[in-house]
């Protein structure tokens, strides 16, 4: 995680998080999408999210546990992996969601997670003040963009998605 300042108007600069994991530098210009950088398909570290969650999901949490160890012991500072394991005790879901945000931050996975676990609503209330006053349960389905139900030979059968008409 590295800091950007960015100029928002009349000369005020603030400093924003920016995630550079993605960032290429030998890319021409900033949104430029060609770029020397390979694309991630599939990421160990997910594999072993997974591996976990189910674990959970069949009540054994031990093994999720070590599992997530894994992960964490590959992330860990030198000398310091013991502190950064975890228990079958610390296991939930709650933690396997928040390891797999830790994890795979910027990868575009958590609306995925969250709608997956029926955590989505919660979460967004709890978490996102900006979003929390606006979220409702008609937002765990993504709108169909009107362009797709245009191509469709009768747009009777294919409806938008409840609470996005």
């Amino acid at each position: 995680m590295s800091y950007e300042s960015l100029e928002i108007g009349g000369g005020l600069r603030r400093w924003w998080p920016s995630l550079t994991k993605y960032y290429d530098p030998w890319r021409n210009a900033p949104f430029d999408q060609r770029g020397t950088k390979d694309v991630t398909i599939l990421r160990l570290g997910e594999m072993y999210l997974i591996a976990a969650e189910a674990a959970f999901q069949q009540d054994k949490n031990e093994i999720a546990a070590n599992y997530i160890n894994i992960i964490r012991r590959r992330a860990a500072v030198e000398g310091k992996e013991q502190e950064m394991e975890i228990t079958a005790a610390d296991i939930n879901l709650d933690f396997i969601l928040d390891e797999r945000a830790r994890e795979l931050a910027g990868e575009m996975h958590r609306w995925y997670d969250l709608k997956r676990t029926g955590k989505l609503l919660e979460y967004v209330k709890l978490y996102n003040p900006d979003a929390a006053v606006n979220i409702q349960p008609f937002h765990l389905l993504r709108p169909i963009p009107q362009t797709q139900i245009d191509r469709v030979s009768n747009p009777g059968d294919f409806a938008q998605s409840p609470g996005y008409n």
